[in-house]
């Protein structure tokens, strides 16, 4: 039989010994396994009395704070009612004094100051035309030096009160005009300015408050649906 060549039998040889090798694949693992078997039972697991009771004790406080919530948001925004009716109501108030001091008051205290202004001035001509013309009738008259003299002394006092309440009554209508009346009219404008400002500002801080508020009722309702949520779970649980 002749030999064969040193590479057939080579070949041969290195098939065999791979026909023969053991498969070397890694094995399950079992304790892995069993750790996830573990996993999923423990997330099964019911939950106790005790813990359910916990969490519908939360579901009940989580529902008593959102109908607080609810009833203090009302509450602000019947305040914010209130305030901004009052606020227009002072508004309209200021608006309509400022209106009546301008079409009404200041010109009729006006008016009236000058009339009297006008008839002390007519008191005090009269108090000057009267001395004269006693003085005219006195002037050859044989009554006595004294008589004359009375009647002389007494019609210059009239003059002199005349004289005295006129000035007095030309300071007091340049006061009216020229001061009061425009200090008036300037506390008027500023009230009428403040309270345009209060109502705005009343709006913007009701709508600050309102707004808050409604931020608690929304919290309030998300941490409801929480408790709810956490509590549908757990009794799911021990179903």
């Amino acid at each position: 039989m002749p030999a064969r060549p040193l590479c057939f039998v080579l070949i041969a040889a290195l098939a065999s010994a791979c026909a023969s090798s053991p498969d070397h694949s890694a094995p399950a693992n079992p304790a892995k396994e069993e750790s996830g078997s573990k996993a999923a039972a423990a997330e099964k697991k019911p939950a106790s009395p005790a813990k359910l009771t916990q969490l519908r004790h939360g579901v009940e406080v989580a529902r008593i704070k959102l109908e607080k919530a609810r009833m203090d948001a009302s509450l602000v925004a019947s305040d914010n009612a209130t305030n901004l009716d009052r606020a227009k109501v002072e508004l309209e108030l200021a608006a309509r004094r400022f209106e009546h001091f301008l079409k009404s008051e200041k010109p009729n205290k006006t008016a009236e100051t000058l009339l009297q202004l006008q008839a002390i001035s007519n008191y005090y001509d009269e108090a000057v035309e009267e001395l004269q013309q006693l003085e005219l009738m006195y002037k050859g008259d044989e009554l006595g030096d004294m008589t004359k003299e009375i009647v002389i002394r007494r019609a210059k006092r009239q003059l002199e009160r005349s004289k005295t309440n006129l000035e007095i009554t030309k300071e007091s209508t340049r006061h009216t005009i020229e001061d009061k009346l425009p200090l008036e009219e300037q506390r008027l404008r500023f009230e009428l300015t403040a309270k345009e400002t209060e109502l705005k500002r009343a709006e913007r801080q009701g709508r600050e408050a309102e707004g808050d508020k409604r931020i608690g009722v929304l919290e309030a309702e998300s941490s409801l649906l929480r408790a709810e949520t956490e509590l549908a779970e757990a009794e799911k649980g021990g179903s």
